[in-house]
Order: structure tokens, then sequence, then C-alpha cells
């Protein structure tokens, strides 16, 4: 078992932490945007509800709901694509740092 991304761990983080990978910056980035793309899944299959349930509260006219619910999955769609953006750059940031030679040697 190699000990790949130990030489890019702060040293502070090198100690007493048996996964310190899981710290670095990168592999935190990935964790809040798998976290994102869960949760703007969970509102794209609930932003009927969402918006149903902003109509019952008298936040939104109920003449305006169709339009509001328009504008909920555009924003739903956008976020979605920007987080499916910052997943590959993330993805494509890995692999080139894995290719240039940074990886364990073992000439995967």
């Amino acid at each position: 078992m190699t000990d790949e991304g130990h030489e890019r761990a702060p040293r502070s983080l090198r100690g007493g932490y048996g996964h310190h990978w899981r710290l670095l910056p990168e592999t935190q980035a990935l964790t809040m945007v798998l976290l994102g793309l869960v949760t703007v899944f969970a509102i794209a299959l609930a932003h009927d509800e969402i918006v149903h349930a902003m109509v019952e509260a008298g936040w939104i006219a109920e003449t305006r709901r169709e339009v509001v619910e328009v504008l909920f999955g555009i924003v739903t769609f956008a976020a979605w694509s920007m987080l499916t953006l910052a997943f590959a750059a993330l993805i494509r940031g890995g692999r080139q740092g894995t290719a240039s030679g940074s990886g364990s040697g073992n000439g995967r």
C-alpha cells in the first residue's frame, strides 16, 4: 500500500491522522461539490412541492405559481451545470496531477 499524497499534506496533518489525504484541499473541494450535486438533485426532485408550499405559506401569489416553478427549474439547472463543470475540473486536475509524475511511481 502506498502513502500517496503524503508529500503534499501539510506537516501538521501528517502526524496522528490515519487518513490525512482526506484533509487535502482537493479532497475537501470534491466532497463539497458532490454534496452540492446531491442537494441540487434533491431540490430538483421536489421543486414542485417546494413552490406549492411557498404558495400555501403566502410567499408567492397563486397567479405567479407557474412562473416561479419555471424560474426555480432554471436556477436549479444552472446550479447543476455549474457543479458538474466544477466536478469535471476537479477530476481533470487530479488526472493531470497523477499523469505529471506526482503519483506513487508504480507505472500507472
